[in-house]
């Protein structure tokens, strides 16, 4: 699958790019979005993508305002071990698998208190959350994540950019330690039926990812994509 990382607050823009995109992700780590603007943002999502959000950090409060905008799932950025995880499932899910607060008068639940059992087992099962490992440590964890967390994940993402940048090489997807690691981040995550996602930064790197088998291929991201139409231009 295609998608990209949305930065800008413009609903059309979003409409405009999303519109040939498996998935789209509204960026709350990096981007500027408000809380209403993400809404407005969701909204505007071509009705053929999965529409995800990455908050902006793995805390509760964070997390239980976004999901009360009801995406088809998050993606929580900075996982640098077990502990990490296990905070972003606790927050991400209704009990029994977390301890999600609950206020039955919001947008996922209709804004009424009927069927609430019902209607939080639909959404502990239709979620999905994704985790960004994005440092050595998260990724020493690794292990403990899969075999403890795997039911609750839809999706392991390898941040490039902040792992090249910790190890000190250049974040390319031509270089064989990050393709390395890559390979057994695929390897170790499909025993455990969790895709695995990543950024191209060229069209040649999504040629590279694919033949990996990455699920969740991210192209730059909303104005990255401006950025090179306009110098092509």
């Amino acid at each position: 699958m295609k998608g990209t990382f949305g930065l800008n607050t413009c609903p059309d823009t979003t409409r405009c790019i999303s519109a040939n995109l498996d998935f789209y992700i509204i960026d709350r780590e990096h981007g500027r979005a408000s809380l209403t603007e993400a809404a407005m943002l969701l909204a505007s999502v071509d009705k053929k993508c999965k529409k995800f959000i990455r908050v902006s950090t793995c805390q509760r409060i964070e997390i239980q305002r976004v999901l009360e905008l009801s995406p088809d799932g998050i993606l929580v950025p900075q996982i640098s071990s077990y502990e990490d995880a296990l905070a972003a499932v606790d927050y991400t899910f209704f009990p029994p698998i977390g301890t999600r607060g609950l206020s039955p008068y919001t947008r996922g639940f209709n804004f009424n208190h009927s069927n609430l059992s019902d209607k939080k087992t639909k959404i502990n099962q239709e979620l999905k959350l994704g985790l960004l490992i994005e440092g050595k440590s998260g990724f020493d964890d690794m292990p403990l994540i899969l075999d403890n967390l795997s039911e609750h994940l839809d999706l392991i993402y390898f941040g490039l950019f902040d792992f090249a940048s910790s190890q000190g090489i250049d974040p390319d997807w031509e270089n064989e330690h990050l393709c390395k690691l890559l390979a057994d981040t695929i390897s170790a995550a499909s025993k455990k039926n969790i895709s695995v996602g990543t950024i191209a930064r060229t069209k040649r790197d999504i040629d590279i990812l694919n033949n990996m088998g990455v699920t969740y291929i991210v192209y730059l991201n909303d104005l990255g994509i401006l950025n090179e139409a306009m110098n092509e231009i």
